[in-house]
């Protein structure tokens, strides 16, 4: 049985999703009311992130990645110049991993990989690349999954480091995690 304090705080956290899912539209995409809002979380999930790793917005960048891509982007990167955080690791299987790299530690040039977001202008003989963060966020980002990983944090920050994760042997359903 979940404590009453895990069940509050999933609770908050599944209202939060709903109240997102109100105004979410793809980020980055263009000048509606919906793009604005869902955006604006999701730039704000970065400062959040970079908030529960006590990591200057000056000096550091947050890009939202997948598993795999977390693994491509931090193979080019010094240990020292980068911290990770995953909704794994706070208990939530939603697939995102935060990684927070020191701006001045983001390589020039092409992209490690390209796709969507990454290039603001293509012609046949030259490409401008996004800026940082944009650059090395190909495709699509899980943006309600992002939103909802830095509500999480911020959970956890009034709630407790355990919050989310299951005691040990502990499982919840399919239904339990998302109603």
């Amino acid at each position: 049985m979940l404590a009453e304090n895990t069940l509050q705080t999933f609770a908050e956290l599944k209202r939060s999703i709903y109240e997102v899912l109100k105004t979410y539209s793809n980020v980055h995409r263009g000048s509606g009311h919906n793009s604005q809002v869902t955006t604006h979380l999701f730039e704000q999930a970065r400062g959040i992130v970079l908030d529960y790793l006590d990591l200057n917005k000056d000096k550091y960048v947050v890009v939202f990645c997948t598993l795999r891509s977390a693994q491509k982007l931090t193979a080019i990167l010094g240990s020292a110049d980068f911290r990770t955080i995953s909704s794994e690791e706070i208990g939530l299987p939603l697939g995102v991993k935060a990684v927070a790299v020191r701006r001045i530690a983001l390589p020039a040039g092409i992209p490690f990989q390209t796709g969507g977001g990454t290039a603001k202008l293509i012609s046949r003989e030259w490409v401008i690349w996004g800026k940082i963060p944009d650059k090395f966020e190909a495709g699509t980002p899980a943006i309600i999954n992002i939103i909802a990983f830095a509500k999480a944090l911020l959970l956890l920050r009034q709630s407790g480091d355990k919050t989310f994760k299951l005691p040990a042997g502990e499982t919840l359903s399919a239904y339990e995690t998302t109603f």
